[in-house]
């Protein structure tokens, strides 16, 4: 009788340290994967997180916290890229793919395949080859598509241009791009122009009116 009590007694001790000692180890696990995720998405962002602040907060507080430390990307932090990054092309999964070398998480994508064959207008007709596609363009921030655009491949698959836009011009129509709109400056790093030495030498060929 004593022995069991014994033995009870030890159990009733022990069994509390046991299960104390079970939940601080999980505790500190999560904790530890917890500030390895801030500590990434911190490198990310380039923003300065204060990891030692982890341990003192929920797991909303940790996700409003990541959102203070990683502001949305916006539109214009793609167009800063855009105009003031060099831009490495590589092959990516079958699709044409031009990676920023200031971000490497933001990219411009040309589809693999065209979503509009036989596409004709009077500029695409006065190439030798007159056999035009269009093909959507996409730039992605960490696999997301922050822009979509559509582009032409001219001249039988030999250039590769942004699609105009139109306007009427005394009763008639006027193809025309804008250098200050996305599209333009996105072609001043993808286009494949061929024998043409710019897009605006490609346009005045092409009859195409550039403005701004």
């Amino acid at each position: 009788m004593i022995n069991f009590f014994i033995k009870y007694w030890k159990i009733s001790f022990l069994l509390p340290i046991t299960l104390f000692g079970t939940v601080f180890s999980i505790k500190k696990f999560i904790l530890k994967y917890n500030k390895r995720q801030i500590n990434n998405l911190a490198n990310i962002s380039n923003s300065n997180v204060n990891i030692n602040q982890v341990g003192r907060m929920s797991n909303s507080k940790i996700e409003n916290h990541i959102s203070t430390v990683m502001p949305e990307f916006t539109h214009r932090d793609i167009l800063g890229y855009i105009e003031n990054s060099n831009w490495i092309k590589k092959e990516l999964e079958n699709k044409e793919t031009w990676i920023c070398e200031k971000n490497n998480l933001v990219k411009i994508e040309s589809g693999e395949h065209p979503y509009t064959r036989d596409f004709v207008e009077p500029w695409t007709k006065c190439h030798p080859d007159e056999t035009s596609s269009r093909y959507k363009v996409k730039i992605m921030h960490q696999g997301t598509s922050i822009d979509e655009l559509d582009f032409v491949s001219v001249d039988g698959g030999r250039i590769f241009v942004p699609i105009t836009e139109q306007k009427l011009e005394n009763g008639a129509t006027v193809y025309l791009w804008d250098r200050n709109k996305v599209y333009f400056k996105v072609a001043r790093i993808i286009s494949d122009l061929y024998r043409f030495v710019s897009l605006e030498d490609f346009a005045r060929f092409s009859n195409i009116k550039i403005i701004n």
